[in-house]
């Protein structure tokens, strides 16, 4: 009789899974607790127990205290939250009126800086008007070129140098002549002169040594030019009727001294580069710099060309360099 073989069990390939199952004692261990069990004792030793329960119990508590320190009071908590808003509020107030402020800086400053500008505009302005009427600066325009030379028949000096004390030449052209011809274009309305290319300025001098004829101490050839700017057709007429004007008509027709009186389109006289700043007194920041208007008389002293500051109604334009 044949018999059918042992069903095999589901887990039996799993042999060490299931004698940890079965056996999850070690069987060393077993056989100490038998043996303890055997002895009357408990299968485990008491201290061990004991030891246990302790380190429970302090799990417990420190659990406990951590717990406790984490659920904080609700009071407590909504204090804080109401200080901590404040303190935001407050900071953020602080930010705005730190802004604030710095607006009205900014604004401020813009302020200053316009004003600044405007100022160094009407000191820029102050300043070019000073250089005109101190014939510091080139200026450019329309005017008149009066030309006067010796007399064709001038043959010498005499003496003392002076051609007019020897009586033999009177056509020769004297300091004395150039003197009442500049004068004379400055009373007839004349915003810049210049003599040769010698620009002249206040303090410039039509003088006399020896033979030669000399503007602030540098001697001048013949022909003598002068040219003046200002309105062609005024400074002409003007000039004309002035003692300077009336003066060269009669040396031409008397002595034959040469002279023409030609109007210019354009004229260009470089500044005086020996102009030297002698004195300076401090003006108001609001206060202009006073200018007068051309002399309407010659100068008493016939040794000076004098010279007068331009109104500030000039039509004269300072040349670029």
């Amino acid at each position: 009789m044949s018999t059918s073989p042992r069903p095999r069990r589901p887990d039996e390939s799993m042999t060490l899974l299931t004698e940890m199952m079965d056996r999850p004692l070690d069987p060393g261990y077993a056989a100490e607790a038998d043996r303890r069990v055997a002895a009357g004792l408990t299968p485990t030793p008491s201290g061990r127990t004991w030891r246990t329960t302790v380190y429970l119990l302090l799990i417990g508590v420190l659990v406990a205290s951590a717990g406790m320190a984490l659920r904080q009071p609700k009071a407590a908590v909504t204090a804080e939250k109401s200080a901590l808003v404040a303190q935001i509020e407050r900071r953020q107030a602080e930010a705005d009126r730190t802004q604030a402020q710095m607006a009205t800086w900014e604004a401020e400053m813009a302020r200053v800086q316009v004003l600044a500008g405007q100022a160094e505009q009407g000191l820029t302005e102050q300043l070019r008007q000073a250089e005109l009427g101190a014939a510091a600066a080139p200026v450019q325009g329309p005017g008149l070129a009066v030309t006067v030379d010796d007399a064709r028949t001038s043959t010498g000096t005499s003496a003392d140098g002076n051609p007019r004390t020897s009586g033999q030449d009177p056509g020769r052209v004297q300091s004395s002549d150039l003197q009442l011809v500049v004068n004379g274009l400055w009373e007839a309305g004349a915003e810049a002169i210049d003599v040769n290319g010698h620009r002249l300025t206040a303090t410039s001098a039509v003088r006399f040594a020896g033979e030669a004829i000399l503007v602030d101490y540098r001697p001048l050839t013949r022909p003598y030019v002068i040219h003046a700017i200002g309105d062609p057709q005024q400074l002409r007429t003007r000039f004309l009727a002035t003692e300077g004007g009336r003066w060269l008509d009669a040396l031409g027709r008397e002595v034959g001294i040469r002279h023409d009186v030609v109007a210019q389109d354009r004229l260009v006289l470089e500044g005086d580069s020996g102009v030297r700043l002698r004195h300076a007194t401090s003006v108001p920041p609001a206060a202009g710099i006073p200018t007068t208007r051309a002399a309407t008389t010659a100068p008493t002293t016939p040794s000076t060309a004098q010279m007068p500051v331009p109104s500030t109604t000039t039509s004269t334009t300072e040349a670029n360099p």
